[in-house]
């Protein structure tokens, strides 16, 4: 059985070890000069590879019953026994997430052992064309015809397109008869149109952030650690919810509403604000937030509430006190856009999951052709969730091929 894989992403060398391990050699076609050209940047270089805390709700997708079973077929064990078995050290941190320390040499370890199973790799070859042949296809690329029994279609999706993912594994599988959930950059920075912090670039602070939808309400919420820019927001919880409101502000007007300070409820701030008021009234608003936000911060709070930066608490009005609470616990801001797939760390949407089966990962339209990793409509949150997605969806796909065998 010749069985070839587009892609030289981690599902791509996830399904070619899986499938090498069994016994059989695949071919792997990778369109650049090197394989894991993503996965190198992952985590800053020092490669979120999963996470211990693996649940369906940390995904978007149109079945998360479907990601449940992937989850459960490729468990955050099965993701360390790989890491045994390529020799890599790895670390769990408080929070769960897997980390191997160093990309380049995870990438260079996993590189290493699909060579030593045999797998095949073909650099520099650009599909130009897939054709179902029979119960097989023809894949044309470097001016020549290949014939294969089974295909694995793992081309990622269309973010960081300067690694090699521009998005034409769509294309291929269009040409195939699939349909395509519209792809939208996830996990990104946002820009504002209109930004009153701007010049607070690098100060970070914990928020809860909500995705507003007009005449529906929250339709998302968020905490975590937002970061100011010079023309915009990003940080962890901004990157989590980023997908979200790109996928509904392309229906819907959409509003993202930020919490700054999430730990304490409105009212008990309030109370908190007048006690301090009846103790220390003389005390001035500014030196009061301080003690809740950084300071410059502080300092934007008031005046975006259009008080006076010297105004005492015993000082404010009612009237005062209202614009304050809303700017510290749904503060509006007018976001335009996100940097697109140039900066995205993943794509949204992708190949249906239920054109997909879970457990072999072959498509129901194309009998002997089979879907992994960013390609599919499934992205997950920050901290490890994408890897092991891509990483899961090749092995069950390899272990789907071995089953046929």
């Amino acid at each position: 059985m010749k069985i070839g894989i587009i892609g030289g992403g981690p599902a791509g060398i996830s399904a070619a070890i899986s499938i090498a391990n069994g016994g059989v050699k695949p071919t792997l076609l990778e369109r650049t000069g090197s394989v894991l050209n993503k996965f190198v940047l992952s985590g800053g270089g020092r490669c979120n590879i999963s996470n211990i805390d693996l649940s369906a709700d940390y995904y978007n997708g149109d079945s998360k019953n479907f990601i449940r079973n992937v989850l459960k077929a490729f468990s955050y064990d099965d993701m360390l026994g790989l890491l045994k078995k390529i020799n890599s050290r790895y670390i769990i941190e408080k929070d769960g997430r897997i980390y191997t320390g160093d990309a380049k040499d995870t990438a260079y370890k996993l590189l290493n052992y699909a060579a030593t199973l045999g797998v095949d790799i073909v650099y520099k070859a650009f599909i130009e064309r897939i054709e179902k042949r029979g119960n097989g296809f023809i894949l044309h690329y470097k001016g020549r015809q290949d014939s294969f029994d089974r295909i694995i279609i793992a081309t990622g999706g269309k973010s960081y397109p300067e690694t090699g993912s521009d998005g034409f594994g769509y294309v291929m599988a269009e040409s195939l008869g699939h349909s395509i959930v519209h792809p939208l950059p996830a996990l990104t920075p946002l820009y504002l149109s209109s930004n009153p912090f701007g010049d607070l670039m690098g100060i970070t602070v914990n928020v809860e952030i909500s995705v507003v939808n007009e005449g529906k309400g929250f339709m998302s919420r968020k905490l975590g650690s937002l970061l100011f820019t010079h023309n915009g927001i990003t940080g962890p919880v901004v990157m989590d919810i980023s997908g979200d409101f790109v996928r509904l502000s392309r229906e819907h007007g959409t509003s993202v509403l930020v919490n700054f300070i999430p730990t304490y409820k409105k009212d008990e701030l309030e109370e908190m604000l007048k006690s301090e008021a009846n103790r220390s009234g003389r005390k001035r608003l500014l030196n009061f937030l301080k003690g809740f936000l950084p300071d410059r911060l502080a300092i934007r709070i008031v005046e975006l509430s259009k008080i006076d930066l010297a105004r005492a608490l015993c000082e404010l009005s009612k009237e005062e006190r209202k614009r304050l609470m809303e700017t510290l616990y749904s503060c509006e801001l007018k976001v335009r856009g996100s940097p697109g797939f140039k900066v995205a760390h993943i794509t949204s949407g992708g190949i249906p999951l239920n054109e997909v089966k879970a457990n072999t990962m072959e498509s129901k339209i194309v009998k002997n052709l089979f879907l992994a990793g960013e390609i599919l409509n499934a992205d997950g949150r920050e901290g490890g969730y994408n890897l092991h997605w891509a990483f899961a969806t090749g092995a069950i796909a390899g272990r789907g091929i071995l089953k046929q065998n």
